[in-house]
C-alpha cells in the first residue's frame, strides 16, 4: 500500500463533504475497511469525528461528512488521519495532517 500522504484539509464547520478514497496498488474491496479518525492533538482520548466505510463503488470509499458531524465542534485546527485495515487486520495510514474547521457567517 502507498505510504501516508501529509495533506491538510481545510473545511468550513457545519458544512457537508465527500471525500474519495482509493489507494494505487489495488482496489478497495470486500473485507477492507476505510477510516478516518479526527481528534483534538495527538494521543488525545477524544474522538471528535469518525467516519467507517465497509462497502466501495468501483474500488474506491466515499466517506461522506455531513452537517451534523462538524456543525458542534469548535473553530480550530485539529488531526485527521485516513486508514485502510486490510482483512488481515493489518492497518495502514494512507493520508494524515492537520484538520482545520474554519468560520462560517451564515449559521442553518
Amino acid at each position: 500500500m502507498k505510504p501516508e500522504v501529509l495533506t491538510p484539509i481545510r473545511f468550513t464547520r457545519g458544512d457537508k463533504r465527500t471525500f474519495v478514497v482509493g489507494v494505487k496498488q489495488r482496489p478497495l474491496a470486500t473485507g477492507d475497511t476505510v477510516t478516518m479518525t479526527v481528534r483534538r492533538y495527538v494521543n488525545s482520548p477524544d474522538i471528535l469525528m469518525q467516519k467507517v466505510v465497509t462497502e466501495f463503488v468501483e474500488g474506491k470509499a466515499y466517506l461522506y461528512i455531513k452537517n451534523a458531524d462538524t456543525k458542534d465542534i469548535p473553530f480550530g485546527s485539529y488531526i485527521y488521519d485516513i486508514q485502510v485495515t486490510e482483512p488481515d487486520g493489518e492497518p495502514v495510514t494512507i493520508f494524515k495532517g492537520d484538520f482545520i474547521l474554519t468560520w462560517e457567517a451564515t449559521y442553518d
